[in-house]
């Protein structure tokens, strides 16, 4: 009967996870690289496994609080090289330093602008599952850090611009996911018994 049920938290984690991906990442996906980009199929790869893992790592947390070593290190891995390509995979476009964060909220009434702002608040938060055992103040420091070294990144490379609104949701995803995650107990296991 365990076994059954494991089988059928896969199943439903395949079938949810694809649904997800479908109908959210994919439109998601366009808005940050264009169909003839180089790096479009592998985002879509990824993303598709990572909703499907997501899900499933999801489903298990809720059903037993626990999850494979495996799966992690399979979640980790995939949202790693997620974070890379959604970051620095763009085309390369014109080194552009926007300080004023109100400058990018002034837009946020654009559809695609309010998106890409939800999706890089949302991006950051598995994050903070990093920092749950770090103290508040030192994860403040790390995510301040973390956040405009990225953006400083992208603009040195040409891969975006540096823009301080994107810095704080980033700063904001780390932050909810620390307190979030932090009372949430989850533990990896090497297999289910």
């Amino acid at each position: 009967m365990r076994k059954f049920k494991l089988v059928m938290i896969m199943a439903a984690g395949c079938i949810l996870g694809y649904m997800l991906h479908y109908f959210v990442f994919c439109e998601m996906i366009t808005w940050f690289v264009p169909y003839d980009s180089v790096v479009y199929l592998p985002l879509l790869i990824l993303s598709v496994l990572f909703c499907i893992f997501g899900v499933t790592a999801v489903l298990f947390i809720l059903c037993y609080r626990r999850i494979t070593k495996r799966l992690y290190l399979s979640l980790l891995v995939i949202y790693g090289l997620l974070l890379i390509l959604m970051l620095f995979g763009r085309s390369a476009t014109e080194r552009l330093f926007i300080l004023n964060p109100l400058t990018s909220l002034r837009e946020i009434t654009d559809e695609e602008m309010l998106m890409q702002s939800i999706l890089n608040l949302c991006c950051f938060i598995p994050l903070g599952w990093f920092f749950r055992k770090v103290e508040r103040k030192k994860m403040i420091v790390l995510s301040i850090v973390l956040a405009f070294s990225l953006e400083l990144l992208q603009t040195v490379t040409g891969r975006g611009m540096f823009d301080t609104f994107d810095a704080l949701l980033y700063i904001a995803g780390m932050g909810i996911g620390h307190i979030v995650l932090k009372k949430v107990d989850i533990r990896i296991v090497e297999k289910f018994d």
